[in-house]
């Protein structure tokens, strides 16, 4: 036993040993939700992902669209801080992201990705972990938006309906839509959508896309997808190559 944890054991001295990067020490002061890349470049070892890259996403619906590879969830990295731009700017409200709190710019920001997580608990439980602060009624409001409150109701359990273990006791369907009820309670003004109608039916599809546009008013929301039907034709569209 001990022989078997033994590179388990190395891997995780190694992250421990690690240097916390630093990031910057501003708060985001939020004003109207303009994300800009100016000039931006940036690769992983020698390819080149980015060159020279500029866009506007503002208030309303933003796509990204393009093949693999092509940067699209390294945008959406490079807007959340993860990553570092080897060239240019990025800012959010005219504010440099590099200057951010990692911390102040998580607080601002929602994800839902192709395929969310859910740990083992209660569908409450696996929402209201999005804000610890919100009320029943918030839980609630955000799961009649996405249209779960049907299947919450159809059974016994309601809200305390076990999900199971990354949530298998849940179709594909019904785990993305408590990822996208779990982001919406964070009530922040930037979503960011990572192919987060990828693996779920039409259904649910549909349910996710008419949600999404019944709040595109309030939010910043940016939308990576392969599939050119789910683009609303009066949204921002950038096509990567």
């Amino acid at each position: 036993m001990y022989k078997s944890a033994t590179p388990a054991i190395d891997r995780i001295k190694e992250i421990m040993d690690m240097e916390i990067e630093k990031t910057g020490d501003e708060k985001l002061n939020f004003k109207n939700g303009a994300i800009v890349f100016e000039d931006v470049d940036f690769s992983y070892g020698e390819k080149q992902i980015l060159k020279k890259f500029n866009a506007k996403f503002g208030k309303g619906l933003n796509y990204i669209v393009g093949d693999n590879g092509t940067g699209k969830s390294t945008i959406m990295q490079l807007i959340c801080g993860i990553l570092t731009p080897s060239k240019g700017k990025i800012t959010i409200d005219e504010q440099d992201v590099s200057k951010i709190q990692q911390k102040s710019l998580f607080n601002y920001i929602s994800i839902v990705f192709s395929n969310s997580y859910l740990f083992k608990g209660s569908i409450y439980e696996n929402i209201i972990v999005g804000n610890l602060k919100a009320e029943k009624s918030d839980v609630e409001g955000v799961c009649k938006l996405v249209e779960l409150d049907t299947f919450i109701k159809n059974n016994e359990d309601g809200y305390d309906y076990d999900v199971g273990e990354a949530g298998q006791f849940l179709s594909s369907g019904e785990r993305q839509k408590i990822a996208l009820a779990r982001a919406l309670i964070k009530k922040s003004p930037f979503l960011l959508l990572d192919e987060a109608t990828k693996s779920i039916d039409e259904d649910t599809r549909k349910i996710m896309n008419k949600t999404i546009e019944k709040i595109q008013n309030k939010k910043t929301i940016i939308i990576i997808t392969h599939n050119l039907k789910e683009i609303n034709s009066n949204s921002h569209i950038i096509n990567l190559t």
